[in-house]
This record gives C-alpha cells, structure tokens and sequence, in this order.
C-alpha cells in the first residue's frame, strides 16, 4: 500500500469513527448486500471482536486461518470499521458482485 493509499484509508476511518453504531452496522449490512449477497460475519471473544465480510465455514481449515488474521479490536466499533476500509472479505479483498443479464 502507497503512502497515498494509507492517508485516504486513515481519512475514511477518521470519518466512520464519527458514525453511531447503528449507521455503522447499517452500512455494514449494506456493503455486505452488495459484495457477498449480504453474507458477513461478527464474533465476540474474550480478547475483542472480530468482523468480516462473508460467511465463515469453521470446518474450513484455510478459512479459519484467514479468520485468524482478522485483527482483534476492543470493541465492536472498531471491528466494523475496519472491515469497512479495507474491503475485508473472509475470500480477500471485496469485489462487487456481477449481475448478470436476465438473472433476477
């Protein structure tokens, strides 16, 4: 990631952290809609929260590891914000979904 990068990523977690919970779950909800058919994951530990775009299969052992390296945070807000500015899907980076013609 360029410096340049990091500033407009650090600029948009400046103004979703200005944002009340439920804007924030809100947005989430919607991002999720458009990126991974509304599928995201939140979990509580002892040690923080954790989020991320998707649905995990905890019998997946590739994807429990890509859990893994979601950073825990101290509380919920900040877990969804950072899911929310870096586009953290539990398959990667987010892209969204594609339509395709006469598909409802």
């Amino acid at each position: 990631m360029s410096f340049k990068e990091y500033q407009a990523q650090e600029k948009v977690r400046a103004m979703l952290k200005d944002l009340d919970l439920e804007t924030l779950l809100k947005t989430f909800r919607n991002m999720a809609k458009r990126y991974t058919d509304g599928h995201y994951t939140i979990m509580a530990f002892t040690t923080g929260f954790k989020a991320t775009f998707g649905t995990i299969g905890l019998d997946d052992f590739d994807v429990r590891v890509a859990f893994s390296q979601v950073k825990n945070r101290d509380n919920l807000k900040d877990a969804i914000i950072d899911a929310l500015v870096e586009k953290r899907g539990i398959a990667g980076e987010l892209r969204p979904k594609v339509k395709i013609v006469g598909q409802r």
